[in-house]
């Protein structure tokens, strides 16, 4: 049996990074896959179509939902994001994904299989965030101010209600990889 590691994190915490980061380490020595989500949002300077995300329309969005294409989705910052069901098939073959998930999309992949590891990443501290927001350059002004919202909420409410079993500070890049990486090696090597 494989598994499915779900990384989620606020906007803006390096969680693609961190993902990008785990697969050059860990791809290599265990049979580790990352799970590749559509989107309806348009696609960034640097995003390429079918490594970062799968770019549909939200008419084809709305498609796949209908047609239970979707393991989970949801609409968040005015676009629909989407993992598809097939990965779950996969894990059963033995192959383990990583994928980059929201609150809300880990919630309903948790009560789909028992074989989901969820990981909240977390920044140091809020003003790191929103300068690594800014950094960014990819979202106007009122966009990142929206991102801050959500994730203070995001993070108050792990704080108040801990849903993720297991917990990765992103301070010190090199050390939050170790962590991770630590951690999915010894989740692939519990069979």
């Amino acid at each position: 049996m494989g598994k499915l590691f779900i990384i989620s994190a606020p906007s803006g915490a390096g969680k693609t990074s961190l993902v990008h980061a785990i697969m050059d380490r860990v791809s290599p020595r265990y049979p580790l896959k990352r799970l590749i989500t559509y989107t309806s949002r348009a696609p960034r300077t640097n995003d390429i179509n079918g490594i970062d995300y799968h770019f549909v329309s939200p008419s084809e969005f709305e498609r796949k939902i209908a047609e239970g294409f979707f393991m989970e989705w949801s609409n968040v910052y005015g676009a629909y994001y989407g993992s598809p069901h097939s990965a779950l098939d996969e894990i059963q073959k033995g192959i383990s994904y990583i994928v980059i998930l929201d609150r809300a999309g880990t919630r309903q992949v948790v009560e789909k299989t028992t074989l989901a590891v969820p990981i909240w990443v977390t920044p140091p501290t809020i003003e790191v965030l929103e300068q690594r927001l800014r950094n960014r350059n990819t979202e106007t002004i009122g966009q990142i101010e929206r991102r801050l919202w959500l994730a203070k909420q995001e993070i108050e409410e792990e704080e108040c209600q801990l849903f993720y079993p297991h917990h990765v500070i992103n301070n010190e890049f090199e050390k939050a990889v170790a962590d991770l990486e630590a951690l999915i090696v010894a989740e692939i090597n519990a069979y």
